[in-house]
C-alpha cells in the first residue's frame, strides 16, 4: 500500500452551504475497487470489533464516513477524534458535537454542528429504480403521500417518492437523540415541496416537544442521479 492508494479511495470533500452557524456539510465519493483494510491505518481510524467479520463493502462505507467526519472536524476547527459506533449503531460524537453520516454506492455525506441545542440528520440515496419506486410507495409512503406523488408535476414520481423516503430517514436521524426510541416511516408525512425543501409534518406524538402537527423543512438537493436531504433541528424552537 502507498499513500496514493488513500487518495484513490476517497475524493477531496465538496462543501455545501447550510447557512446555520458553526455547522458544516461535506460530500465525497469513494471507490470500492481501491479499498484495502490497511487504509484504516493510513487514515488513523479505528475499525470497530463489530466490523471484524463484515464484508468489504460495509468496511469501506464505515471508513469513508469516518474519514469524511475527520474533514468536518477540521472545518469546525475541532480536534479530530475517533467517532465509534454505539449499541444502537449510531455514531458516538464527542461532547458538544452533533453529527450525521450517510452513504450509498460510492457516495458519502457528513453533516456536523457544534451549535448548542441543535441536532442534525442527513441522508443520501441513489435515484429510485422502477422496482425501488414500487417498494418505497408500498412500505414508506402513506396513502395521502402516494396521491401527492402521483399528482405532482415538477418532479418525476420516482424523484419525489425517493426524496420523501430520504427526508424521512433524515428526520429520524435528527430527532432520534430527542426521542430516544425507534419510530417508523408513518410517523411523518410530506405536506409540501419546492425546488429545495420538503415540508414534513409529524403524524404521531414522538415526544413532549414533538407533538402531532409539528412541521420541519427538510432541505433537498437532486444531483448526478442522487438525492440528498438534510435537517438541522433547533430543540428550542
Amino acid at each position: 500500500m502507498t499513500l496514493s492508494d488513500k487518495t484513490a479511495f476517497s475524493s477531496a470533500p465538496t462543501l455545501i452551504d447550510v447557512t446555520t452557524p458553526n455547522s458544516v456539510l461535506l460530500l465525497s465519493t469513494f471507490d470500492m475497487n481501491c479499498f484495502d483494510v490497511d487504509l484504516y491505518n493510513q487514515y488513523q481510524i479505528d475499525k470497530p470489533d463489530t466490523l471484524s467479520k463484515a464484508v468489504n463493502k460495509r468496511q469501506a462505507e464505515y471508513l469513508a464516513g469516518r474519514a469524511l467526519a475527520q474533514h468536518a472536524f477540521k472545518h469546525l476547527k475541532q480536534d479530530q477524534v475517533q467517532v465509534p459506533i454505539g449499541q444502537d449503531r449510531a455514531p458516538i460524537w464527542p461532547l458538544g458535537i452533533h453529527g450525521s453520516i450517510s452513504h450509498t454506492k460510492g457516495r458519502v455525506a457528513c453533516l456536523m454542528t457544534k451549535q448548542t441545542g441543535h441536532y442534525v440528520g442527513i441522508d443520501i440515496e441513489k435515484n429510485l429504480s422502477e422496482h425501488g419506486l414500487k417498494s418505497v410507495k408500498k412500505v414508506t409512503l402513506q396513502p395521502s403521500e402516494r396521491d401527492f406523488v402521483a399528482q405532482y408535476s415538477d418532479l418525476s414520481e420516482a424523484q419525489l417518492a425517493g426524496a420523501i423516503f430520504s427526508a424521512k430517514e433524515t428526520l429520524f436521524k435528527a430527532l432520534y437523540p430527542v426521542v430516544q426510541r425507534l419510530f417508523g416511516f408513518y410517523a411523518a408525512s410530506c405536506c409540501g415541496v419546492n425546488d429545495t425543501t420538503l415540508r414534513m409534518e409529524l403524524t404521531q406524538d414522538l415526544h413532549a416537544t414533538l407533538p402531532v402537527g409539528r412541521a420541519f423543512d427538510v432541505q433537498m438537493r437532486l444531483y448526478e442521479g442522487h438525492i440528498l436531504t438534510w435537517l438541522i433541528h433547533d430543540v428550542h424552537q
